[in-house]
């Protein structure tokens, strides 16, 4: 027991003499050290500032409502100057723009078509209501394939009653359900 309680002994002085060497070593940095140490904090000091930085850019200065708009005779013009062929963008924007008239004009024989004023629906400029005046009515979708009232009711009360059961599981607690069979 002896002997054990020595060798151990040994090994705690051995251990704590290590660990204090350690903190000496950390404590006592040469003046390379302490340089190189202050050069990385103050690199991730920049780091992190320009970061923030980055992180405050990352929207738009201005939003595109307020910038103008360059029409395409400016951008033709600023291309030009530059040496650039644009007969190919001014070909591509006549062809849109005769789709929109197109379209526009398709929509004026159809509203003209269906008993209303084209010039009207024209002023009318807003997508909700073309799109309404060119769907027509629409089919209510519980009173679709429905001969009559009738039927309607009928379709009605078997949907409540096939709904019956689901409805009564769904006050039951967990325990009381059961599987489906």
């Amino acid at each position: 027991k002896a002997e054990l309680e020595k060798e151990e002994d040994e090994q705690q002085r051995a251990w704590e003499e290590a660990q204090g060497n350690m903190m000496e070593d950390a404590d006592a940095l040469g003046s390379d050290e302490e340089q190189t140490l202050s050069k990385i904090r103050r690199k991730k000091s920049i780091m992190k500032q320009e970061q923030r930085m980055t992180k405050s850019m990352n929207s738009a200065r201005m939003p595109r409502s307020r910038v103008p708009q360059k029409s395409l005779a400016d951008m033709d013009k600023d291309l030009g100057s530059i040496g650039l062929d644009t007969s190919k963008v001014r070909s591509r924007s006549r062809a849109m723009v005769e789709t929109r008239k197109s379209r526009r004009d398709k929509r004026r024989r159809a509203d003209i078509e269906d008993g209303k004023d084209g010039k009207a629906g024209m002023e009318l400029e807003s997508s909700t209501i073309r799109s309404a005046s060119r769907v027509g009515k629409r089919q209510r979708r519980d009173e679709a394939g429905m001969k009559d009232i009738v039927a309607k009711k009928r379709a009605e009360k078997l949907k409540k009653q096939g709904e019956k059961r689901w409805k009564s599981e769904a006050r039951k607690g967990a325990a009381d359900r059961r599987g489906l069979d």
